[in-house]
């Protein structure tokens, strides 16, 4: 009798530290989940930050070298009527020619207006262009890296539960081998 109280005393403890064993893996693996998330949270921000940042210094950046571009226009324009202004009051002579050189003088002016127009929007339309392939991409690399993270979360899981599974049916079988041995032993001792 003692021996069976002995035996089943060890069987008792070994299920114990299996179980005490499952418990503590759980937790491991509960806290590596926790930090992986914590770091995929905080890279996630900085990228972001990075991206706004970048984009307001680019169109900073733009927008002076616009108002600049606009600036020399502006006095370029003004220049050339006040010389064409003056030509005219001195050389009435030649009032065609100066007409003619000041019309073509302003085209080019319109022109070059149209043109660095044209250019802002080309770089607006870049600018979202580029902002917009990046965060596609960043959301791409942020959900593969969550389900190749939630992969190996699942298979820490799955070998863990694996581990406890192999311990209980060892102990299981321990425990029916110490049950069959004592049915037998006393089946002996009654006949």
């Amino acid at each position: 009798m003692s021996q069976f109280q002995t035996e089943t005393t060890g069987v008792i403890q070994q299920t114990a530290h299996e179980i005490n064993r499952g418990v503590d893996q759980s937790i491991q693996g509960m806290t590596a989940q926790r930090s992986a998330f914590e770091a995929s949270a905080v890279q996630a921000a900085a990228t972001f930050t990075g991206i706004r940042e970048e984009l307001q210094t680019a169109l900073q950046e733009r927008a002076v070298v616009e108002q600049e571009m606009l600036q020399a226009t502006r006095t370029g324009i003004i220049h050339i009527l006040t010389e064409a202004n003056r030509t005219f009051h001195k050389q009435t002579n030649t009032l065609q020619t100066v007409g003619n050189q000041a019309s073509g003088l302003m085209n080019d002016a319109k022109d070059n207006l149209l043109a660095t127009l044209g250019n802002i929007d080309a770089t607006l339309t870049a600018t979202r262009q580029t902002v917009e392939d990046d965060l596609t991409r960043f959301r791409e690399e942020y959900q593969t890296n969550l389900q190749i993270f939630f992969q190996q979360q699942n298979n820490l899981l799955e070998g863990t539960l694996g581990e406890q599974r192999d311990g209980l049916s060892g102990v299981v079988n321990n425990l029916d081998q110490v049950f069959r041995e004592e049915f037998e032993r006393r089946s002996k001792l009654t006949q």
